[in-house]
């Protein structure tokens, strides 16, 4: 069982993991792969705009249905138009 330690441990290390993505102008998918569901979900609702194509694809394609569905939310809203003509390359991935 873990000590209080370890989970305080394990919290500062998500944290500031999260803080130096916040701080990125750009976040791709391998920045997404070790990170917890509610930090990928932040990510997709409040970072969006700062995703490259790779991460709002792993974003869309996520494991977890909350963040699927912002991913996708925030799609209807900001498609990818901080990438070179990609619509068509989007849509075919869902």
């Amino acid at each position: 069982m873990p000590t209080d330690q370890d989970i305080n441990e394990h919290f500062t290390n998500a944290s500031q993991e999260f803080l130096r993505l916040f701080r990125k102008k750009s976040i791709s998918a391998s920045d997404l792969e070790a990170l917890p569901m509610i930090e990928r979900f932040v990510i997709a609702s409040e970072l969006w705009p700062r995703c490259e194509y790779s991460a709002r694809r792993s974003l869309v394609r996520d494991s977890h249905p909350a963040v699927q569905a912002e991913a996708l939310a925030k799609t209807a809203r900001a498609p990818f138009r901080h990438h070179k003509d990609t619509s068509h390359e989007y849509k075919s991935a869902l």
